[in-house]
């Protein structure tokens, strides 16, 4: 089971998979996203581990990606995508707090 939050939701729980949704300027529909990689980077900033998860496109324009934090805590995450500028650097704050 796992919470699902936009890509502006900022709360979790640590070792629940929480899914974030993004939104791309284009539509895939017709040709697919196959050759679309979105990776999300999630930093934890008290510690600095960095955790990498590839997102997963469903459908249309939209692309989502799944997060267990594994410590509480404040996790910065950001986007890389080299085939998409609109799902290319964006970023943001998860907090997270012990399950």
């Amino acid at each position: 089971m796992f919470s699902s939050l936009n890509a502006t939701s900022q709360t979790a729980e640590t070792w629940r998979a929480t899914e974030f949704s993004f939104e791309s300027k284009t539509d895939y529909s017709a040709d697919g996203a196959d050759n679309i990689a979105l990776d999300v980077q999630f930093t934890h900033t008290r510690s600095g581990k960095t955790l990498v998860r590839p997102a997963f496109w469903d459908g249309g324009n939209i692309f989502r990606v799944r997060f267990a934090p594994t410590e509480s805590g404040t996790w910065q995450w950001h986007t890389a995508c080299q085939h998409d500028a609109s799902l290319a650097g964006l970023h943001g704050e998860l907090k997270c707090r012990k399950y």
